[in-house]
């Protein structure tokens, strides 16, 4: 890393969201000086990191340096910084960020590294800012919009979840899906319309068989009478013997298909 910014000065940063709380940290190696934070938990990952480099770059003014490089393991991060223009859904610490660079008596470079990659003062960082998130200078900042939409989209979810874990309806369809999703099985699919809707009925165990059937009171019996057992789909797609040659068919056509999550 010394032959990678020559002269430049290092200050090392790093953000840790913990069930605990969230903390930012930086680090000065040569010094011998860090600084923790402990942010309220709401802040998300993203929003320490920024904090962290915004509270790096304020200390390297201090530094009787002319060059200083500080490092980042937050990628999206650096991203969101090198952007030329001010956008208005940008997040204000960014735009912080940007007017202390530009602001800067000293000339900043930001850099990424790569996280426990073994590099002593960025390891270091990390566990300034694990520790940070119980035991850092506690510190009032303005949470971003989209740390607290985070936090309502999880909070949703989880209701969500408690709710169809508790409902007696569609037990079939929980067995084979436990976990309530983000997006559609399909999403991605190209498959045809008429197919998605053949395999969505195959997964709430609604497709056309004498159980359902009987299920609905279209018929009065559900029973195979070949097999004498329950016909539903599954019997008719893994055993029944009316179906031998069909099953036969399906299943070397499919035999060799890249396995699907249905």
């Amino acid at each position: 890393i010394v032959n990678t910014f020559g002269d430049s000065y290092l200050l090392f940063t790093d953000g840790s969201k913990l069930h605990e709380g969230t903390g930012a940290a930086f680090f000065d190696q040569q010094m011998g000086f860090a600084k923790q934070y402990k942010l309220p938990k709401e802040a998300s990952i993203y929003t320490a990191e920024s904090f962290a480099l915004l509270e790096a770059i304020q200390y390297a003014n201090t530094l009787n340096v002319s060059k200083v490089v500080i490092t980042s393991d937050s990628l999206s991060v650096l991203e969101s910084l090198s952007h030329s223009s001010i956008r208005c859904n940008m997040p204000q610490i960014i735009m912080r960020i940007k007017e202390a660079l530009e602001t800067s008596n000293k000339m900043v470079e930001l850099a990424w590294i790569k996280s426990h990659c073994g590099i002593t003062g960025n390891e270091t960082a990390d566990n300034l800012a694990k520790c940070a998130s119980t035991n850092g200078e506690e510190t009032l900042i303005k949470i971003p919009t989209s740390d607290l939409l985070i936090i309502a989209k999880e909070k949703m979810k989880n209701n969500w979840q408690e709710q169809y874990s508790s409902n007696q309806k569609g037990l079939f369809y929980k067995s084979l899906n436990p976990r309530v999703g983000k997006i559609s099985w399909f999403k991605s699919s190209e498959a045809h319309r008429k197919h998605i809707r053949q395999i969505s009925r195959l997964r709430a165990n609604h497709a056309i068989c004498p159980a359902y059937l009987y299920k609905i009171r279209q018929i009065y019996n559900d029973t195979c009478n070949i097999c004498n057992e329950t016909e539903d789909m599954k019997h008719v797609i893994m055993t029944c013997e009316k179906y031998a040659t069909d099953r036969d068919i399906l299943f070397k056509e499919i035999t060799g298909l890249m396995p699907i999550q249905l």
